[in-house]
């Protein structure tokens, strides 16, 4: 009885030395099955899930008829700024309305919100090239005695059908006054960063 009982301490204590050793590594620490516990937690973020990750898109995109509302920046090419929207208080306008420079408006076009774009403007896409025939000759007596004009100042004269456009004033005589019917970024190249903030969807 006696070499019966040793005999089955001794494969008890076998077993558990088995046991044991396969809940440990090579340095000793538990690490039940190993191997499978590293392919689980191991993984690489490679630069296109990253991307993927931050993609923000809403897939609603500026269309015609919608009323956007937009931060911009208007620039000249040697960087002078002649323009820009307040933070708070963006551009509201109607995508096909006409009330945009071309090229403006073409660009906020298929535009998503929080989306920024950069955009260069050629004359013929903003405000047209430089018309000299848009130089106008009014006589003196038109304009009020009362009113006191300069050169370069702006004033507002009404058409024969009624309607009202802005000219600069570039010479005045005792007998006329020359104005410029010409927007004062005729001929100019311009560039704009546009962000869209809304879309109001038509």
């Amino acid at each position: 009885m006696a070499k019966k009982i040793t005999f089955l301490l001794v494969l008890s204590a076998a077993l558990l030395l088995v046991l044991f050793s396969g809940c440990t590594d090579s340095t000793g620490n538990t690490n039940t099955n190993n191997n499978n516990v590293t392919e689980e937690f191991t993984f690489t973020v490679t630069p296109e899930a990253t991307k993927e990750i931050n993609t923000t898109s809403t897939g609603i995109v500026a269309e015609e008829g919608d009323t956007v509302s937009v931060q911009y920046i208007g620039t000249y090419n040697n960087g002078t700024v002649f323009d820009e929207s307040e933070p708070g208080d963006p551009l509201v306008f109607t995508l096909g309305n006409k009330s945009m420079i071309t090229g403006f408006e073409d660009a906020v076009y298929g535009m998503e919100i929080g989306e920024t774009k950069n955009i260069h403007l050629t004359p013929e896409q903003a405000y047209g090239e430089y018309n000299p025939d848009y130089l106008i000759n009014i006589s003196r007596d038109m304009i009020s005695n009362d009113t006191e004009i300069y050169e370069g100042d702006q004033i507002i004269l009404k058409s024969a059908d009624g309607s009202l456009f802005q000219v600069t004033v570039v010479e005045i005589t005792n007998d006329t006054v020359v104005v410029d019917a010409n927007s004062m970024m005729a001929g100019k190249e311009m560039n704009f960063e546009i962000t869209l903030e809304d879309i109001d969807k038509a």
